[in-house]
């Protein structure tokens, strides 16, 4: 029993010390991932109880697009797959990064398809 106890401390120290260091790696790639608004939108919204289709609709973009950077950000450790869909495992906050407000996002989009048409 006290081996384990002291394999715990041991754990929560390493833990400690890898948080510290990895901070900054971490918010540089988050930074250089999720440059573009929004991407940093559909990654916040991944919270694993929304489904690709959900976010796209709250985010406007594209469902194919949302399902290819989701499974890029997995691939990198970014996110997660769970039972109803994708988790982020990081929240931009925690880093300093904005999330964009999903309604001026779609309303910059609908405002550019119509000087596009």
């Amino acid at each position: 029993m006290h081996d384990q106890n002291e394999a715990v401390v041991i754990l929560r120290e390493l833990l400690k010390w890898n948080v510290v260091t990895s901070y900054g790696h971490v918010q540089e790639t988050l930074a250089r991932v999720l440059a573009k608004p929004s991407d940093r939108l559909v990654y916040h919204l991944s919270d694993g109880t929304r489904s690709g289709l959900s976010i796209s609709e709250e985010s406007g973009v594209n469902n194919a697009i949302i399902s290819g950077l989701q499974s890029k950000w997995t691939k990198m450790g970014l996110m997660k797959k769970g039972a109803k869909g994708y988790e982020r495992q990081f929240d931009l906050a925690d880093f300093d990064l904005e999330t964009p407000d999903a309604a001026i996002l779609k309303a910059a989009k609908a405002t550019k398809k119509k000087g596009q048409a």
